[in-house]
């Protein structure tokens, strides 16, 4: 190997350094702005280098040493088969465990992204329509859809993603208006500032794919890129080695969620309600509650809105309780969140201007009645089955009265 070609290959070494250093730069930018495709090309770029530098260590070390022979065609082949069959395995080890739910099968247990799709499937499955539907994040998870039968007669489904992102609430609502004789009478939907984010494709990754004929051709391919480009992302392939290690063991990966049939979902919590409020707390100085606001953050309000009115069906949007101490110590203490909180407020009163949206803000846990201590919470917002049970208390009246103009809207007796 001649002193020139090994003076381009540490040149390559560091360009390659330089363009990961700026790509983990651009990409921490905070990328409001960005298209779906440049937002997905970062995760692609940032995996696909990180693997070429371990490649490129390795031929430096390997070809570059003053003892290594200058030309060995058969060492050059095998590292050729090393590295490209490494990249191999991993794509396909990530692609046939699929961790996180994103390629529509279960061979392997799957983590909390998995969940997504095992409960689009379970509501798709449904015989008949249910009356109320819940919507919003983790903090519905609890709400109960059997309490909800047994003290307002309604039927109802709990259709709560974990970690549910604006563009996922927008094609829930498309799925659950899509068949007109299975409209519910009543969408129940948790909302809070950190809905105010703006709607972009890139968000798409982690959709259930059973979303997919709710989708613009636009967001189709967009998810399709984004999930082929997830094969290379180093993360997921960590994910898919943390449920490789329970292969053949009678017991499954780490999962906090359990769902059941109905949406409703068991949780099992890491750690005590004090431990949770100290590790949520530890976050303040990191942790943005508004760092995803954007002034179009309205547009899921506005179609959430505008499916209503379309279909005769009346929406019930809460804020759901926080722990005082988490509220006191955390939100009250951040000027963002008081600034994100008043444009929230001021988003979801002109929604409710509509005579078939409702509102209520139970942040407070008191207005709901609950307790505060480990029965009551699970951390500073993840509240336990039975201040679920008495958060549909609080909201039965509100519920009654959506169902029955409803009802109205639909030509049936109120």
């Amino acid at each position: 190997m001649t002193m020139r070609f090994k003076h381009w290959i540490k040149i390559g070494v560091l360009g390659i350094l330089l363009v990961f250093v700026g790509v983990k730069f651009v990409s921490q930018l905070g990328g409001q702005s960005a298209t779906a495709f440049s937002d997905a090309f970062v995760v692609f770029a940032r995996s696909l280098i990180a693997l070429l530098l371990l490649a490129l260590v390795f031929f430096a070390s390997f070809f570059l040493a003053p003892e290594a022979p200058s030309s060995n065609p058969k060492a050059v082949k095998m590292a050729g088969w090393f590295f490209g069959g490494s990249l191999l395995l991993i794509v396909l080890a990530v692609l046939v465990v699929n961790p996180l739910g994103l390629y529509g099968f279960h061979l392997f247990p799957q983590l909390a992204n998995g969940l997504k799709q095992e409960k689009v499937q379970y509501y798709q499955q449904q015989e008949q329509a249910a009356e109320v539907v819940i919507l919003g994040s983790s903090r519905t998870l609890t709400i109960s859809p059997a309490y909800i039968q047994d003290t307002l007669g309604y039927s109802a489904f709990n259709l709560g993603l974990s970690g549910v992102t604006p563009v996922e609430l927008s094609l829930l609502g498309e799925m659950i208006t899509a068949d007109a004789g299975k409209t519910p009478l009543v969408t129940l939907i948790e909302v809070s500032p950190s809905n105010l984010r703006p709607m972009q494709d890139a968000q798409l990754t982690e959709v259930p794919l059973e979303l997919l004929p709710y989708m613009s051709g636009r967001q189709a391919a967009s998810m399709g890129l984004s999930r082929y480009l997830a094969l290379f992302n180093l993360y997921q392939f960590s994910e898919t080695l943390y449920v490789l290690q329970y292969f053949g063991e009678n017991r499954t990966p780490q999962n906090y969620w359990q769902v059941q049939p109905d949406g409703y979902s068991l949780y099992y919590p890491p750690d005590t309600l004090e431990e949770a409020l100290a590790r949520q707390l530890g976050e303040r100085d990191t942790l943005n509650p508004c760092q995803y606001y954007t002034k179009d953050g309205d547009a899921i309000f506005d179609q959430l809105t505008s499916l209503a009115e379309e279909n005769d069906m009346a929406l019930v949007f809460y804020f759901s309780p926080i722990h005082p101490t988490f509220q006191t110590e955390y939100l009250d203490e951040s000027a963002d969140y008081k600034w994100c909180k008043r444009i929230f407020d001021e988003v979801v009163a002109e929604a409710a201007a509509s005579p078939n949206v409702y509102y209520l803000d139970l942040s407070d846990a008191a207005t709901a009645g609950l307790e505060t201590d480990g029965n009551g919470f699970y951390d500073g917002f993840h509240i336990t089955p039975a201040s679920a049970d008495k958060l549909i208390d609080a909201l039965a009246p509100t519920i009654t009265e959506a169902y029955q103009y409803a009802r109205s809207l639909r030509g049936g007796q109120p």
